[in-house]
């Protein structure tokens, strides 16, 4: 679920957290164990608006999949066939756009399915949305310092 969840590369249409969103969190929480200031990645740093944002889409991201997770609960979960781990893969696989199913949805009732339906369609358009918005972060760097790296998140 794990690496359903972190998806694809920027540009593709696959769903979940973007490779770069993931590498720019393990990039931010190594410098700061390090104690350093910077975030940097083949000589260049990385902007603080960048890490922002990589933090903002994880924490949405797992925000929406507890969300999405607690109202297939809710609805569909006093069902003793399946356990937790089927309706969490089944949340995640849906918000990832990867299409996998341990067969709970045939099962589902007409509303856990409609969740299920919400979860695909969040997981297509929530990256897609995102990295419009991110286009817009400057790439002005103040003298004497690195150049700024530009990652596409997502």
């Amino acid at each position: 679920m794990v690496l359903m969840s972190i998806g694809a590369s920027p540009g593709s249409t696959g769903g979940g957290l973007k490779t770069t969103t993931v590498g720019v969190l393990f990039l931010a929480t190594r410098s700061e164990l390090r104690g350093g200031g910077q975030v940097v990645a083949w000589n260049r740093v990385i902007p603080d608006p960048v890490i922002r944002t990589a933090a903002v889409l994880a924490v949405i991201g797992m925000l929406l999949w507890g969300i999405l997770l607690g109202l297939l609960l809710a609805v569909d979960g006093s069902s003793e066939k399946y356990q937790f781990i089927d309706y969490a893969f089944e949340v995640t696989s849906a918000l990832a756009t990867v299409g996998l199913s341990r067969g709970v949805t045939s099962t589902l009732s007409e509303t856990g399915r409609s969740i299920i339906e919400v979860a695909m369609i969040c997981g297509r358009l929530g990256p897609l949305a995102l990295v419009l918005a991110m286009a817009s972060i400057s790439s002005t760097a103040p003298r004497g310092d690195r150049p700024p790296g530009r990652v596409m998140l997502g």
